[in-house]
């Protein structure tokens, strides 16, 4: 349950950190902030967009769980 909520924002940053990486390259600019600030924002904007339905699935299974301890 866990990968399958990490995945998509793993993913994301990810693909953001390529991007980042290549254009610094590109550009020779070694700034290590720089780096650091769009993968900052990138998870914020990941749990500002995907935040409830990583709820929803999480409180799914916690739902699951308690039922089946009751059984």
């Amino acid at each position: 349950m866990g990968l399958w909520i990490s995945a998509p924002m793993l993913l994301a940053i990810t693909i953001v950190g390529l991007i980042t990486s290549i254009l610094q390259a590109l550009t020779q600019i070694q700034e290590q902030t720089v780096g650091f600030v769009v993968k900052v924002a990138t998870t914020l904007l990941c749990l500002w967009l995907l935040g409830p339905w990583m709820l929803h699935r999480l409180s799914d299974n916690l739902q699951r769980v308690l039922l089946a301890l009751g059984q």
